[in-house]
């Protein structure tokens, strides 16, 4: 009697909801060549469970994996959220199968790390008043990105960065916030597992959250103004809204 994989046949790694760029063109190729790999860029719920029901090893980022379907995925061994939380997959009815559902926190780092750096070195601090001639004046995440994509720059203030940071991050699959302090907004991206922070902060009493401090051209990911550190400060978490 044999349980698990078969060693003489390839696993087959269903991915959902990636596009294939070239920040993580290294990993397919390898598991291509490991394994009986599908990739599948957009979903409609027929198609997905299609797809699924075939598959051992499920990587996904943003679809959700119902209860039906991993009942109907027969074969499944795994689920892989890109991403950090658990909550567009049944997390109950794969354990009561006995499937694993886990993240990829080495990913995550690298992956919050370029979107940060993006933003870092894109968007040239400038106050409201020099660039709108008003004392405050909010853009919106959408329109700074695409002067961005226009013009490879643009130009905005601290609560600018955080904002455009803030959606990015959430449109990766991360969990934000906007923190807001006395003059100074900055988000937060929720990494429990990065250690290249020089603090890490709490919302509603999660640790886990890394400051990220877009503003200055020389500051890393996880780096935070000593004023802000050990204090505090009013902060939300962005919705999927």
């Amino acid at each position: 009697m044999t349980s698990g994989l078969q060693s003489n046949k390839k696993a087959r790694v269903v991915v959902c909801g990636l596009s294939v760029g070239p920040e993580i063109e290294p990993l397919w190729a390898d598991l291509s060549a490991q394994t009986d790999l599908t990739i599948v860029e957009e979903l409609i719920p027929d198609a997905q469970k299609g797809v699924i029901s075939e598959a051992d090893v499920l990587i996904v980022r943003g679809a959700k994996i119902s209860r039906e379907i991993i009942e109907k995925a027969e074969r499944l061994k795994g689920i892989v959220v890109w991403g950090v939380g658990y909550d567009k997959v049944d997390v109950a009815a794969a354990t009561e199968r006995g499937i694993p559902v886990v993240t990829l926190p080495v990913f995550l780092a690298s992956m919050a790390e370029a979107v940060f750096y993006f933003v870092r070195d894109r968007v040239n601090y400038t106050p409201d008043i020099d660039q709108f001639k008003y004392e405050e004046f909010a853009q919106n995440a959408d329109e700074l990105a695409t002067i961005i994509d226009q013009n490879g720059v643009g130009y905005g203030d601290c609560e600018d960065s955080a904002v455009l940071l803030a959606v990015m991050y959430k449109g990766a699959g991360y969990r934000s916030a906007i923190m807001v302090g006395s003059g100074h907004t900055a988000a937060l991206v929720y990494l429990p597992d990065y250690k290249k922070a020089t603090a890490i902060f709490e919302l509603e009493g999660e640790p886990g959250w890394v400051w990220a401090e877009a503003t200055g051209k020389n500051n890393p990911l996880g780096w935070a103004p000593k004023e802000f550190i050990n204090v505090k400060l009013a902060a939300y978490e962005i919705s999927a809204e």
